[in-house]
């Protein structure tokens, strides 16, 4: 269905909707309404809304939501975006969050509080990664979203690199 999504008919894409409501697994649920969504009529986007606002895990229900905010009426978007950020807020993991976060940094108008909630979530996870793998607290700065858009100024970023160097010179690989 996913990768038919661009060829069918809007009676097609209808009835794939209707059949990805049925899926228990939200996952599966969430991957099938992001590929339909660009091809729907608005009336049909609706429909996706409250989909997306039923299922449980809130990674799925954020990653739905932002990704479909852009093809949504103006008068849900906004009720899309809130519901999406508040999902995102709430996922557990602290790297997650931050990469769902910054993944609406372009789809909101006022980002100055998404921003520090992002580098929160990024400070979090940092301090807590005592102990872990080095490999796992530096994939995070591999991360793009993370560090495309303004989030840290030029000197935190200077200083992040700065102890990436360090780690990888310095500390001895296993």
């Amino acid at each position: 269905m996913i990768a038919l999504a661009p060829h069918l008919t809007i009676d097609l894409l209808q009835q794939g909707l209707i059949g990805a409501t049925t899926f228990q697994i939200e996952e599966y649920r969430a991957d099938i309404l992001q590929a339909l969504a660009p091809h729907l009529t608005r009336e049909l986007l609706s429909q996706v809304l409250n989909v997306a606002l039923a299922i449980q895990d809130k990674a799925h229900k954020a990653r739905i939501l932002v990704a479909r905010s852009p093809y949504l009426a103006e008068s849900v978007r906004s009720q899309a975006l809130a519901h999406g950020l508040e999902a995102a807020s709430a996922i557990q993991a602290e790297n997650y969050q931050a990469w769902m976060l910054a993944s609406f940094l372009p789809v909101i108008d006022d980002r100055s509080i998404l921003i520090r909630k992002i580098r929160q979530a990024l400070t979090g996870y940092l301090l807590a990664s005592e102990g872990q793998q080095r490999e796992s607290i530096l994939e995070i700065f591999a991360e793009e979203t993370l560090f495309t858009p303004k989030i840290f100024s030029s000197t935190i970023l200077e200083a992040i690199a700065r102890h990436i160097i360090e780690i990888c010179n310095e500390w001895q690989w296993v």
